[in-house]
């Protein structure tokens, strides 16, 4: 398991956006469908990072209790009890991309666990400020306006909601620049996060993927070489 440790993460991910808009239309079990899926890809986080002892032990605390707040918030859902959840989340996430990064940064060659962790980071990215998205909307619920009115989805960035896709979904557009102009922040946090999410996910691209692809290309130069 764990030398597949980052497609199993990636497959998690890649689930995730394809079964969202489907967890929103069950109504009432819609919420419960969201926390397991992201049980599950916490799980999935955790085990990617549990490959040294140190790693393993603080991200199994991190999961461990962001596994009980998920849960406690279904029954008491409270907007202290989200905001607690939702920064946890995003502590533990981050921990997790860092982990990563820095792994790829240590690597010798690039392989296809090399490329699904850096495929993997890239989406967590879009986890995190989904999570900050929707913390910013329980202390702030104007923060966004809906220019368009999404067909049988509740306009909503908060996660809990029957549209916990919108946050994501947003968070996925932010990331790669699209800028459809369907949902504008208008808070000054809300504007600023979107901003930085902007400009890290092309950081990213240019700086990390930019370094990988240029490792891969000198490995097989030298392999011609030899």
């Amino acid at each position: 398991m764990n030398r597949y440790r980052f497609q199993f993460l990636l497959f998690t991910l890649f689930v995730i956006l394809l079964t969202m808009p489907i967890i929103g239309r069950l109504g009432a079990l819609s919420r419960y469908g969201t926390a397991f899926l992201f049980s599950w890809l916490l799980l999935a986080a955790a085990v990617s990072v549990s490959e040294r002892k140190v790693t393993g032990i603080v991200a199994g605390g991190l999961f461990s209790l962001t596994l009980v707040l998920e849960i406690v918030s279904l029954f008491h859902d409270t907007s202290l009890l989200v905001i607690v959840q939702h920064g946890i989340s995003m502590l533990f996430l981050s921990f997790v991309v860092g982990v990563v990064i820095k792994g790829l940064l240590q690597t010798k060659r690039v392989t296809v666990n090399t490329i699904c962790a850096a495929l993997s980071v890239y989406l967590l990215l879009a986890v995190i400020w989904a999570y900050a998205y929707s913390m910013i909307v329980v202390i702030r619920p104007e923060s966004f306006v809906f220019n368009t009115q999404m067909l049988d989805v509740e306009t909503s960035m908060f996660t809990k909601s029957d549209g916990a896709v919108i946050p994501l979904y947003y968070s996925l557009v932010t990331l790669t620049t699209l800028g459809y102009g369907d949902i504008v922040p208008v808070s000054p946090y809300a504007c600023m996060l979107a901003a930085v999410e902007a400009v890290i996910g092309q950081f990213f691209l240019t700086v990390l993927v930019a370094w990988l692809m240029g490792l891969f290309i000198s490995e097989s130069l030298k392999k011609i070489d030899s």
